[in-house]
């Protein structure tokens, strides 16, 4: 009878090893699958915040046209050489480094893209030469311009560009003016038909 009752303790011993050893590979399991989850958790997070960062700077980075034209008409017989144009930051926008953006201009025949030449501002150079004309865009500061490199709330910076090449009336032509990690701004025109101003407005 004794020795019945010992099998059945064994047994038992037994057993309860078994549910030992299976709760312990239980919580192993359990803690593996926990570490995945928090380490893909703080991946999606960080992806996450990368993602709504840069979806916010193409918002909050973003410039205005106030106003275009052309010059040189005159010079050119009646083509269009130089483009001027003023820009100021949208609504809400935050301000803009002038140095990690770029303007890019079409024309019919050829497209052309510009970076900024921080030494000298539209009013005192002549475009055609190609030291500071070129693949550059000048700019002028204007009405409160306080951070040199950058676009600001309140700053109007006149902005030119020598064209791809000369481009007669009633041609089509887009600007764009794109901030790095902002949205860009673009617009198309056409010239008039008749061009004998040396200034030709085009927008708006």
């Amino acid at each position: 009878m004794a020795q019945k009752k010992e099998k059945g303790n064994f047994r038992k011993a037994e057993a309860g090893i078994g549910a030992l050893i299976l709760f312990i590979a239980l919580v192993l399991v359990a803690a593996a699958a926990a570490a995945v989850f928090i380490s893909t958790s703080s991946n999606l997070q960080g992806r996450a915040v990368s993602t709504a960062s840069g979806a916010q700077k193409q918002v909050t980075a973003k410039v205005q046209f106030v106003e275009i034209w052309g010059e040189n008409a005159t010079a050119n017989n009646g083509f269009i050489g130089d483009l001027y144009f003023k820009v100021k930051l949208s609504p809400g926008s935050d301000s803009l480094s002038l140095n990690t953006s770029y303007v890019a201009v079409s024309v019919p025949t050829s497209r052309l893209t510009y970076r900024w030449n921080s030494t000298s501002g539209c009013s005192a150079v002549n475009l055609s030469n190609s030291t500071l004309g070129g693949n550059l865009f000048l700019v002028t500061p204007r009405e409160g311009y306080a951070r040199p490199g950058f676009l600001q709330d309140g700053d109007l910076l006149d902005v030119c560009v020598r064209l791809p090449s000369n481009i007669t009336g009633d041609t089509a032509l887009t600007l764009q003016f794109v901030p790095t990690g902002g949205s860009g701004t673009s617009i198309s025109l056409n010239t008039p038909s008749v061009m004998t101003d040396n200034k030709i407005p085009l927008y708006p």
